[in-house]
């Protein structure tokens, strides 16, 4: 019989103000964020949820110890809920503490904001807020995470190779039947691009209790944990990963439903259950060897998110991408500055949530993302979060235009994102330009025909804005007629007047 191994992943995020309440000027970070209902939701959930399971949990730990028995249980806490917790919640970290002193609990790691960031091309910010993460749980806790949990159960095969570089000995991830085909999750599988020890995650199990546990429309209702537990006994394979939010006791199934009474019976006839033991994810990797390898290359990822168990749940839409899109572009901004408060606000808007509460899907998913949603629609989140992501936009430019690097950060080398100089749509002029000084010299000798097609068009002043950055430059190249006869001079004068402005603020 297996082992069953029972992980809780806690998280809440940082809820954006609706853009009605964004103010002109950026203030500070905190002021984009909504810390009232953020507190309210927190201290509800804390009430209803995190204290009183914890307090099952540990209370049956030291029943059992008493018995001679042991459970083991896991969490995965999202940097952000950490820090909620320790604002409002220092009550459950030390109940978390007595688990980990009696050695039945194990701390795994994901991204510290829970975010996207394993999505984004560069994969740098996400090794960035992996080990920002891991540091975090060792301060906090004074353990090191050896498992890692990525926001979501996002996963690919990147994703693996990256985290066994940075030196953990396992991911968890969905066990669904696109990794898998006609094999079970219950079992010890290896990624095939890195050999790293993959855990799956039984998600028909998982969902029983997660999603199913007070649906009065299931044939099963009501899941006792007489049932529950015969359900695992009679479940072949390695161990049996129950994986769940932690919110699901008390706070996505309250107390009335019987969810807390559920989860002690459980955890109590598990463990003296003559053939079922709780472990941990690493009790796991060191009681069982991998029996085969799988492979999610990066354009099939998977997640445990709604149905497709896919990326859909915060790309599915126009309004996602977008608003994903032009979150990323910021990161180069955010590199050559430097800001520290700038990248604390970028990398609070890559929490996975701001995008989920955009997504625009019907049946049950869709419920489940309008429950989750602080807001009345999939357009008012991203009005709220386009609102906020162009303001900081606006303040990391002000912020470099203000500085002596803007010199520097408009010549800047954007290969990758030249402009291409054409006379015609198809007509390539063969004339490139990787930065503003090269776009100035193009200008000068280039065929007009391609200067007045490109003015027309707007694309000037589009690359000018988007892509090396410079509003204001932008805006007088879009102030020039395409018509003019003077075109070439006038181009050539305002590139020129812009680049000695600039030279002169150094």
């Amino acid at each position: 019989m297996p082992d069953v191994c029972l992980v809780f992943e806690a998280h809440q995020p940082y809820r954006l103000r609706r853009a009605s309440y964004v103010t002109e000027s950026w203030n500070t970070v905190v002021n984009h964020f909504d810390r009232e209902l953020d507190r309210k939701v927190f201290k509800e959930a804390l009430r209803k949820c995190y204290l009183p399971s914890a307090r099952i949990i540990l209370d049956v730990c030291k029943k059992l110890r008493r018995e001679g028995l042991q459970i083991k249980v896991a969490f995965s806490p999202s940097g952000v809920f950490i820090e909620q917790a320790k604002r409002w919640g220092r009550e459950f970290l030390k109940i978390l503490d007595k688990l980990l002193s009696l050695d039945a609990l194990e701390i795994l790691s994901q991204t510290y904001y829970h975010s996207l960031a394993s999505l984004f091309h560069d994969l740098t910010e996400f090794k960035e807020q992996v080990k920002m993460h891991r540091e975090l749980i060792i301060e906090e806790f004074g353990v090191k995470p050896n498992v890692f949990e990525n926001t979501e159960l996002i996963y690919n095969d990147v994703i693996a190779s990256i985290i066994k570089d940075l030196g953990f000995r396992a991911i968890v991830t969905e066990g669904t039947e696109r990794i898998l085909g006609w094999r079970s999750p219950n079992y010890l599988y290896r990624a095939r691009s890195s050999g790293l020890p993959v855990l799956l995650r039984n998600y028909r199990l998982s969902d029983d209790i997660a999603f199913r546990f007070s649906s009065r429309d299931w044939d099963q209702y009501p899941l006792t944990a007489d049932k529950y537990v015969a359900w695992l006994a009679a479940t072949p394979g390695q161990y049996i990963l129950i994986f769940v939010d932690y919110e699901t006791f008390g706070e996505h199934h309250p107390p009335e439903t019987g969810i807390h009474e559920f989860l002690r019976s459980l955890l109590l006839k598990i463990a003296r259950h003559p053939n079922l033991y709780l472990v941990t994810p690493s009790d796991v990797l060191r009681s069982h060897a991998p029996v085969g390898d799988i492979s999610v290359p990066k354009e099939m990822t998977v997640s445990w998110a709604d149905v497709e168990r896919d990326t859909s749940a915060w790309l599915g839409n126009g309004l996602q991408r977008h608003a994903f899109y032009r979150l990323e572009c910021l990161y180069e901004l955010l590199k050559f500055l430097g800001d520290k408060e700038l990248l604390r606000m970028w990398r609070l808007l890559q929490i996975s949530d701001h995008l989920y509460y955009m997504s625009m899907k019907g049946g049950g998913a869709g419920v489940v993302h309008e429950y989750f949603s602080p807001y009345g629609s999939a357009f008012e989140a991203y009005n709220a979060y386009l609102a906020t992501l162009m303001q900081l936009e606006y303040e990391l430019k002000r912020r470099i235009f203000a500085s002596k690097r803007a010199l520097d950060y408009v010549l800047r080398d954007v290969t990758g994102r030249e402009f291409k100089f054409y006379i015609s749509l198809g007509s390539f002029t063969g004339i490139k330009a990787r930065n503003l000084k090269e776009f100035l010299e193009a200008s000068r000798t280039v065929d007009i025909k391609s200067l007045r097609y490109h003015q027309e068009r707007g694309d000037f002043f589009r690359w000018i804005d988007e892509v090396i950055g410079d509003h204001e430059l932008a805006r007088r190249i879009r102030a020039i007629d395409p018509g003019n006869e003077f075109l070439r001079s006038l181009l050539v004068d305002v590139l020129k007047q812009r680049l000695t402005e600039l030279e002169g603020a150094v």
